[in-house]
């Protein structure tokens, strides 16, 4: 059964599923580049970020940086730090019967995600991207 958003996303989430059927996921160089673009995205952005979230919230653009921006870009940095790492193969338990072999779990995007986020905190929610407790995998894909 084909999905039918109600809301119009269902172009948007085609397209990701595009790439990552393509397999460019997968690769460590693509998923540092889209975080580094992240980055830039959120600093080139910034007046424009503290700008909406202080017209549609009120919030200060202290506020903002500390609860928002500040706390996303940090997440990102801390994730490129340790992208590598969690993406490096893992030994996983074999079973004597199965000596001398060796197993491995390779970590590697599962899918695509859409995040929403709550209304008081719009730019916050998207730290799972970078977190590797909830998507390590899949970051970001």
């Amino acid at each position: 059964m084909e999905e039918k958003p109600a809301i119009g996303l269902g172009s948007l989430v085609s397209s990701l599923r595009v790439v990552y059927k393509s397999g460019r996921t997968k690769d460590l160089s693509w998923r540092r580049s889209q975080l580094k673009g992240l980055i830039r995205l959120l600093t080139e952005k910034e007046e424009e970020i503290f700008d909406a979230l202080h017209d549609d919230l009120g919030k200060h653009r202290t506020e903002s940086f500390r609860d928002e921006v500040g706390v996303l870009v940090k997440s990102i940095k801390h994730t490129l730090q340790n992208l590598e790492k969690w993406a490096a193969p893992e030994k996983a338990p074999t079973p004597l019967v199965s000596f001398p072999a060796t197993a491995l779990v390779l970590p590697e995007p599962l899918g695509v995600v859409l995040i929403f986020s709550c209304w008081n905190l719009p730019i916050d929610q998207c730290s799972p991207l970078a977190s590797k407790k909830r998507i390590s995998p899949l970051v970001p894909a």
